[in-house]
Formats: C-alpha cells, structure tokens, sequence
C-alpha cells in the first residue's frame, strides 16, 4: 500500500478550504442581494458554484470537495441565523443535489466539461441548470417537511428560476477559467483582446446606462424595455473575438449589472409583476436568455474553429503523403471541365497548375496518339457508362519534355445517380514499372 504525497494531501485540502470559501461567499451575496436569510432567496448562484466545482473534480477528490462545500454551507446558514440542525439539514441538501448532478453531467459531458458544441450546451442547460434547479426544489420540500417549516411547494417558479440563472451563469464561468495559465505566446492575437476589451468596456456603459436610476422616469412607455436589448450585441461580438472565457466572463458581468440594480429598484424590470412573478425574478428570465444566447453562439464558433483545425491538419497530412509518393490527385466537374489539382504539377508535369486547370488545357499536353482515348474514357465517366477507368497516357510539357503517366479516374455519383465529380491519381511512370505502352481500358 502506497503512501499518500504529503504535497497532494495539502494540495487537495487547499482546494476543498477554496471551493468551501468561494460557496459561502456565494451563498451570502445571494442572501444579501435576494432578500433571504428568513424567506426564500430571490437570487441564488452557489449552486451553481457547487455543481462546478463537482464537475471539473476527480471522482476520487469528491469526499474533500464536498465537505469543504458543506462546511461552507454551514457556515453561511449559521451566519444568517440558522440553527446548527437546520445549516446541517441545508448542507446535506446541496450535497446530494450538487453530487448527482455533477455526476450526470461528468456521465454525458465527459470527465473535462467544455461547452465547446451545441449539444453539449443543451445537456449542460437541461441537466446542469434546469434539472438540478428542479432536483434542489424537491429535495428541498423534503427536508423543510423534516424540519417543521412550511413546504417550498409553492414557490416552485422562484426556486427553480433563481437556481437555474444561477448555475447557468456560474458554471460555464468556472468550467472556461478552470485551469487557465497565461502563455508566452499562442491563443488570441493581441488585436484581438485589444478588440474584445472594447467590447466588454462597451457592454459594461450600456448596461449601466439602461439599468441604473428610474427608468420609467427617464423613457416613455415600453421605451425602458426595449433598451434591454442594447448590451445583447456587444455581448455576442465581444464572446465571439474572446471566446468561451470572455463570453463567460461577460455574461457574469452583465448578470450581475442588472439582477443587483434590479434588486435596488432601478432599471426596466424594477417593481414589475410579470409572467415570472416579482422585478428580480422577471431580470433573471432576461440573464437567462442573455447567457442561452451567448453559450450557443460560442459553440457554434468553437465547433466551427474545431471543424476548420481538422481540415487544416488533414490538409497538411494529405499534401504530405501526395508529396512523398510523387502522385497527383485531381477533381474534374464533368460539367464545366474544370480541373483541381493537388501535388506539384511543376515538378511532376512541368506545367503550371493554372495551364491545365481545365479539361481542354489538359487535354492540348496529350501525346497526339493518346489524347482522343483519354478524351473518350473521361466523357464515359462523366455520362456514367463506366465507374472507374486506368488513365495512362503520355503528357508533353510546356518544354516539350514527354512524361509517361499512369494513374486511375473514378465517378463520383451524386443522389440523383447524376455524376458529380471525376475524381483520380497520376504518378509518373518508373523504369521498373515495365509499362510497354498506354493503356486506356474501363474496369
């Protein structure tokens, strides 16, 4: 049996005492800015740090992280006067809702949560935000039945919605800036962060503007309303040049603009009785969308750099592999006659790949003797009387230098059986080959 590293045990320690702090202060600033304490916290994000820091753990390092985070919990609860039974009662809650929850989304997310493709956004906000928000509403009625308070039951609209903000604003945050080391070089340009940074100074003035002081006195109407719709592009634009990070970070900021001066009385959302219920829930609908919105387009954007990397690295090794095997690779539209080459078309042809990017082009370097047949077998291609053809045939240089040929053409057939590319390899012909003469047959 092995010894423990006395270093790690520290090291784990630190970071279940970190979590354990990080959830107290979140859960006192939910009491402070959601009315709690003695009734229902209006707003409320440590769940969603709970839940985070679950996620992004070790399975093993569970027991530590949760008893920092129930520590923190009781400390909180006692703070704001609570009994020791009821912080207990509360900390176990928390516990069991942030565990199973985390683990879910480890299950479906992967042991490295990254919000990085749409799907896993819709698994994050289903399981993550809206499950767990319902999962911590239930377990609630439980264990207010236990300890002789008032069934939550009715308040479902407030719990589920301020758990659900929460952790949807939260989690993402700490899921982008976890692990986060400042390089040398590497990651965004600094035109980039210059751009990103003006961006979010921009986001940061206009939600300002529209959420600070007594908006019904300052526009007529749905006026004020309407200007809650102005932080939303300097939002997606500043998410789209920093990415996951700043998108995140953006969000947070914007939340807690308008949920905090929402709760002072200011803003459009302030003394409001909508479909939600009071001012602050109804701001929370508002940061929820804000953060959907965000969270998608950044996946989107992430799967569409992911997508680009891939080509780009199948690229690299595609040309390398033509390069070192001396072929060319090329794609004929039997419609336009259009020719795409891959390879060095100079060194193997001697002939740029401008100079026979059609098929007429192509078809003037034919050796006289050869150039009828291979006319002939490619138009069978293009009409589908034939599915793969040997292509030999002799090429004459823009210097006059003949080069013997030998390679395959295949039709690629689109879903209304029409052919829509002609598609093969050429590769000199070596002394070793032994090829007497071009042969142009139809497999």
């Amino acid at each position: 049996m092995r010894a423990s590293n006395p270093s790690t045990t520290s090291t784990i320690v630190f970071k279940a005492a970190l979590a354990g702090v990080a959830y107290l202060i979140a859960m006192m600033l939910s009491y402070r800015f959601g009315g709690g304490y003695v009734e229902e916290a209006t707003i409320w994000i440590a769940s969603g740090v709970a839940i985070a820091v679950l996620t992004l753990a070790d399975r093993a390092r569970w027991p530590a992280y949760a008893l920092g985070i129930a520590l923190g919990s009781i400390v909180g609860n006692l703070l704001a006067g609570s009994s020791f039974w009821a912080a207990f009662v509360y900390a176990v809650d928390e516990i069991l809702v942030a565990v199973a929850t985390a683990w879910l989304l480890q299950r479906m997310l992967g042991p490295v949560p990254r919000l990085d493709d749409v799907k896993k956004v819709v698994v994050f906000v289903a399981v993550g935000a809206l499950g767990g928000a319902v999962l911590g509403w239930v377990v609630a009625i439980a264990s207010y039945a236990l300890l002789g308070l008032a069934s939550p039951a009715s308040a479902w609209r407030l719990w589920i919605v301020s758990s659900a903000v929460g952790t949807l604003v939260v989690a993402p945050l700490l899921f982008a800036w976890a692990g986060f080391r400042a390089k040398r070089s590497g990651g965004a340009t600094m035109a980039d962060f210059a751009l990103g940074g003006s961006l979010f100074v921009l986001l940061v003035g206009v939600t300002l503007l529209v959420f600070t002081g007594e908006t019904a006195e300052r526009y007529s109407g749905t006026a004020g309303y309407a200007l809650t719709y102005l932080p939303l592009p300097f939002l997606i634009l500043g998410g789209l040049v920093w990415g996951a990070r700043g998108a995140t970070l953006s969000t947070f900021v914007l939340a807690v603009i308008a949920v905090l001066h929402t709760a002072r009385g200011e803003g459009p959302f302030a003394g409001i009785e909508g479909f939600l219920g009071e001012g602050v829930i109804e701001v929370q609908g508002y940061v929820a969308v804000a953060a959907l919105l965000t969270l998608m387009l950044t996946a989107l954007d992430a799967s569409r750099q992911r997508a680009s990397r891939d080509a780009a690295a199948w690229k690299t090794r595609y040309e390398a592999v033509i390069g070192a095997s001396d072929q060319l690779l090329y794609e004929l539209d039997p419609v336009t006659g259009r020719f795409e080459w891959a390879g060095d078309t100079v060194r193997l042809l001697g002939s740029e790949a401008i100079s026979i990017g059609s098929l007429a082009g192509y078809l003037e370097r034919v050796h006289p003797d050869d150039r009828e047949r291979l006319r002939n077998t490619l138009v069978d291609l293009g009409v589908g009387h034939a599915n793969k053809v040997a292509t030999s045939h002799r090429f004459v240089s823009s210097a006059g230098v003949e080069h013997r040929l030998e390679g395959e053409a295949s039709a690629i057939v689109d879903f209304d059986d029409s052919v829509h590319r002609i598609v093969g390899y050429l590769r000199p012909v070596r002394a070793a080959s032994n090829v007497s003469a071009p042969a142009l047959k139809a497999a």
